[in-house]
């Protein structure tokens, strides 16, 4: 009788702690499921601050960045002063790797173009109407040279690596006319890079890398190139006193 009672009495709580147990294993089945999305939900906010992290500050410095730049110096040619007034240009060319992805140069192309003032429009006839001279309008002329611009295109051309630099000149004899502009267009051509990852880059063109200058033929002061020689003075001149 008595085992009969005890085990009538053992049923129903038996039963209690399988039902708590089951109850609890189904919150702990919820709790395993939300824990594991907001650990999900929490890489995904950490690896898109991650990436907008690098895009602002890693990436920049990876971007392939093609420096370059030139010059325009004029000398006039002396004992030509006076008589047929030649002048020389010596156009400078710098190209430079500022940043840490490389890229290769394979030519450059050198163009020239005289613009006389009056033919084409750009000499002023008012102080208050000052005439711009456009790039674009410039490279519709006929240019007097194109070219590998002596060994600038041999110079320049180079792997740019970080920090490499190379600096080429093309010098020209010019007559000197007055009211003329000269304007010279160098074109950088090359590869780099497609991408930050090396395993995924493939090679693409060069864009956007070119360097111009425009000036007045001979330059804006001709006359400062070189002296007028002075006439020598009288003896008389020079006598004490």
């Amino acid at each position: 009788m008595s085992e009969g009672g005890r085990s009538g009495t053992g049923g129903p709580q038996a039963m209690q702690v399988v039902a708590a147990q089951e109850k609890k294993s189904w919150i702990h089945k919820w709790a395993d499921t939300g824990s594991k999305l907001f650990q999900i939900a929490a890489l995904t906010v950490a690896g898109a601050w991650a990436w907008v992290g690098f895009k602002q500050t890693v990436a920049p410095g990876l971007e392939t960045k093609v420096g370059v730049s030139s010059e325009l110096h004029w000398v006039a040619v002396p004992g030509t002063k006076r008589g047929t007034k030649i002048c020389e240009a010596s156009l400078q060319v710098k190209v430079n790797n500022p940043g840490k992805s490389p890229f290769d140069v394979e030519k450059a192309t050198v163009t020239g173009w005289l613009v006389p003032l009056k033919e084409n429009g750009l000499f002023p006839t008012d102080a208050s109407d000052p005439k711009a001279v456009s790039p674009g309008k410039v490279s519709l002329l006929k240019y007097f040279y194109t070219g590998n611009g002596g060994s600038v295109s041999h110079d320049v051309a180079d792997h740019y690596t970080e920090g490499v630099e190379n600096t080429a000149s093309f010098d020209l004899f010019f007559k000197y006319k007055p009211l003329t502009l000269v304007a010279f267009y160098v074109q950088i051509e090359g590869k780099r890079p497609s991408s930050y990852w090396p395993f995924l880059a493939a090679q693409v063109p060069l864009k956007d890398s070119y360097t111009y200058q425009v000036d007045q033929l001979c330059g804006g002061n001709w006359d400062s190139h070189t002296p007028e020689p002075k006439p020598a003075s009288p003896a008389k001149d020079l006598a004490p006193h």
